[in-house]
């Protein structure tokens, strides 16, 4: 997996990472992963209002890349 993040980050492609797990939690996950730094942005369940099926995270994230 990082390395295919590394190959898009080196490709010039915006990466966002969406999850509408809790913020605390996706950053365990990233910072354990050490894949934190080959996201452009990263949404959590704190960044939205409305949840799944609702499109407002993938929006948002497409909106800021």
């Amino acid at each position: 997996m990082k390395n295919l993040l590394k190959m898009l980050k080196a490709s010039g492609y915006k990466i966002a990472l969406t999850t509408q797990n809790e913020k605390e939690m996706m950053d365990g996950v990233l910072d354990w992963l050490k894949i934190r730094e080959f996201f452009d942005v990263i949404l959590s369940l704190q960044d939205i209002t409305h949840k799944k099926p609702q499109p407002e995270i993938y929006l948002k994230a497409a909106s800021l890349l």
